[in-house]
């Protein structure tokens, strides 16, 4: 059977997306090696249809893993490894990355919100709402240094937005953000996963 890893619904409850092992992949979703391809499989009428290989691993070179839905579940922003081998826990070697939900998909790099190479840009987490029909905005980890406060040593929350308009209509460009960091972190920690709410209970 195949080992998968990181599921997550589609706003709208009609897929999921998921990271499937290659060849060669193994290890807890969390802290996994060389994992994988980005996977979208429907769910209609209480059953599961045919998977879809929206973005797939390379082995050797690059590796897919943390997808996030957009709220109109047309897109999924996720982390690309580039290297001979990748562990999904805290890789340094990573870009952030969107694709459409669909077959032959081209990945768009989210550059502006990488900021800086090498940072670690791990873990994205869309934010469950859209401002102004187009704009979103998503978390992910990294190491990027903020002003006198923090060093680049140790990951944090940080926040980009995505332009969905752009990257629909002009798919050459990148259409994200610069990121800026989330108060209320203690800069020595090492934080990873921001988890979106509509509701404080």
């Amino acid at each position: 059977p195949e080992q998968l890893a990181q599921p997550e619904w589609s706003p709208d409850g009609e897929s999921i997306v998921y990271v499937r092992y290659p060849a060669g992949g193994g290890g807890d979703e969390w802290n996994a090696s060389n994992i994988g391809d980005i996977v979208v499989m429907p769910f209609n009428g209480g059953a599961f249809g045919a998977a879809t290989t929206i973005v797939a691993a390379q082995p050797g070179s690059e590796y897919h893993f943390y997808p996030s839905w957009t709220p109109d579940s047309k897109w999924i922003i996720f982390n690309t490894c580039k290297g001979s081998s990748c562990n999904t826990y805290d890789p340094r070697n990573t870009v952030l990355r969107i694709v459409r939900a669909t077959a032959g998909s081209k990945p768009i790099e989210l550059a502006q919100a990488g900021h800086q190479m090498s940072s670690g840009t791990n873990w994205p987490r869309v934010a469950p709402f859209v401002q102004n029909g187009k704009l979103i905005f998503f978390t992910f980890s990294a190491r990027f240094p903020y002003g006198f406060v923090k060093t680049n040593q140790n990951p944090q929350i940080w926040m980009a937005g995505v332009d969905l308009d752009k990257a629909e209509n002009k798919p050459d460009e990148d259409p994200s953000f610069a990121p800026f960091w989330l108060p209320s972190q203690n800069p020595n920690e090492n934080n990873h996963l921001g988890t979106w709410t509509t509701d404080v209970v």
